[in-house]
C-alpha cells in the first residue's frame, strides 16, 4: 500500500522489507548522536509511523538532527537492510519536514476507527438539541473555540482512546450512552444537564 503526494512516496513501515529503497516523512520518536568505533559520528534513530516503528542509523552524521529534536516529523531518504535478525533503515538523507513535504499526520500516529466528519455532525447534533438555554450557550462557547481540538487530539496520553480524534470517539460515545439513559430514566433525569455535562467532561 503506497500513499503518493505531488513529489514524494510514502511507504508504510510494516510495509517495508529488505532492500526497498523509502523516501518520504515519518515521526521521530527518538535521536542519540553516538561515535562509531574509528570515531566518527552518527546518529541512531527510531522512526514511527501509524503501523509501527523501525530503527535507523545516518552514519557519518554531526547533526544537526538530535536528542532536541524527538517528537518532530523528519524526511528522510534510505534503504531498508537487515540487522540481527531485524529490518532497519540505513539513512543516506534526514531533515525535519516542511511545508512543502505534503504528509498527512494520520499516516504517523495512530488514528481513531471512525468516520470523522460523521461524528462531528453527530456530536453538534446533540449540542443543539440541549433544551436549558443556559446550558446550551455554555456548550455552543466551549465547541466553538476548542471545537478543532475536540476532532482531533486524543482522549488520553495512554489507557484509553489515545490516538487521533480519540477525543471525539470518546466524547460522542458517552453521549450516545447518556441520551440512552436520559430517555430510560426520564422522570429523574434532568437530559439537558446530562447532555451538557458528558460534552463537557
Amino acid at each position: 500500500r503506497y500513499l503518493k503526494s505531488e513529489k514524494r512516496q510514502f511507504m508504510f513501515i510494516n510495509e517495508m522489507n529488505t532492500g526497498d529503497q523509502v523516501e518520504g516523512c515519518y515521526l521521530l520518536q527518538s535521536a542519540y548522536s553516538k561515535q562509531s568505533s574509528n570515531g566518527k559520528p552518527f546518529l541512531s534513530i527510531v522512526l514511527g509511523d501509524s503501523t509501527g516503528t523501525m530503527d535507523g542509523k545516518v552514519w557519518d552524521y554531526p547533526g544537526p538532527i538530535g536528542a532536541s529534536d524527538n517528537g518532530s516529523v523528519v524526511w528522510i531518504r534510505g534503504t531498508v537492510s537487515e540487522f540481527r535478525g531485524s529490518n532497519q533503515i540505513t539513512v543516506d538523507r534526514i531533515r525535519l519536514a516542511d511545508s512543502s513535504d505534503h504528509y498527512a499526520v494520520s499516516n504517523l500516529v495512530p488514528t481513531a476507527p471512525i468516520d470523522v466528519e460523521a461524528s462531528w455532525t453527530e456530536l453538534n447534533h446533540y449540542a443543539e438539541t440541549i433544551n436549558d438555554p443556559d446550558y446550551a450557550a455554555v456548550c455552543k462557547e466551549m465547541l466553538q473555540e476548542y471545537g478543532e481540538q475536540v476532532r482531533s487530539i486524543p482522549a488520553a496520553k495512554s489507557v484509553h482512546h489515545s490516538f487521533l480524534n480519540g477525543l471525539l470517539m470518546h466524547t460522542l460515545s458517552m453521549l450516545n450512552a447518556a441520551d440512552f439513559l436520559a430517555a430510560q430514566y426520564s422522570e429523574v433525569i434532568d437530559r439537558s444537564l446530562l447532555i451538557a455535562g458528558t460534552l463537557l467532561h
